[in-house]
């Protein structure tokens, strides 16, 4: 039998960090300094890393210093900066797309950052933003998508045809039909 864990499992070190950002200041601290101790920094996964940005929060909002804490800050500022460099963009962009009248559903990551963390949407980091389109609007965005994303990035339309299921641009565009 193997020991190893199913993929869509959290790892110790993931669970660990998820009960730290979910706790009580007065739990916070030991199960922090557990982590800290336990595990190394250097060879965190990226489940982890995409929880530090919301850990750093909750750190400071408790007032427990970090030994990485330049580190961790570090984490939630590269989460800021993607957030207001390319979430906002692309949201700006897709508000353009829903006055022309094409519809769509923001998805995973991206609605959950203004859904559930609206006050500070990068503790929860998105890499891309997700949208869930009708098969019968396809022709039109692929059309938009051209006019509007693409000319700026024209090498990334490479193969996109009306039959294509994706495009690559900032993160991933899923046309599914």
């Amino acid at each position: 039998m193997s020991t190893s864990r199913a993929p869509w499992k959290p790892s110790s070190e993931q669970s660990l960090l998820v009960q730290a950002c979910l706790s009580n200041c007065e739990d916070l601290e030991p199960l922090f300094r557990r982590w800290e101790t336990e595990y190394d920094f250097d060879a965190m996964d990226f489940g982890c890393m995409r929880l530090l940005p919301y850990l750093y929060r909750r750190l400071e909002a408790c007032g427990i210093a970090a030994a990485d804490h330049g580190r961790i800050r570090g984490i939630y500022a590269r989460y800021w900066y993607l957030h207001n460099t390319q979430a906002i963009p692309s949201l700006t962009e897709l508000a353009h797309l829903r006055d022309k009248g094409l519809r769509f559903l923001v998805l995973k990551g991206t609605s959950l950052q203004f859904l559930i963390y609206g006050q500070d949407p990068p503790t929860r980091p998105a890499d891309d933003v997700d949208i869930l389109i009708t098969g019968s609007d396809l022709n039109a965005w692929i059309a938009h998508v051209r006019e509007r994303w693409f000319p700026k990035h024209f090498s990334l339309l490479t193969g996109l045809l009306p039959g294509d299921k994706k495009v690559h641009g900032m993160g991933e565009a899923r046309f599914e039909h």
